[in-house]
């Protein structure tokens, strides 16, 4: 994914509204590689469970590492089954 319509440096939030409830007790795991190293990154959960908010910043974690007004991540998701 990439945004291209923010200011250099700018944080923005990032919404995935999915089309179920996360089950209460299952984690999300979101990491970046950056020198090598697996960095965690902050997300929150809805009221209602079914979004997922991530906070993005220009310039920091993104791929292209560049403060330039566009963020560049490539967010995957992997749900296992619940059944």
């Amino acid at each position: 994914m990439v945004f291209w319509t923010i200011g250099v440096g700018e944080e923005v939030d990032l919404k995935v509204v999915l089309p179920f409830e996360i089950p209460e007790g299952m984690h999300i795991y979101y990491w970046k590689e950056v020198d090598g190293e697996l960095i965690p990154i902050n997300y929150s959960i809805s009221e209602d469970r079914k979004t997922v908010v991530f906070r993005l910043k220009d310039g920091v974690l993104d791929e292209d590492g560049v403060a330039n007004g566009v963020i560049v991540d490539p967010l995957k998701f992997y749900i296992p089954d619940q059944r």
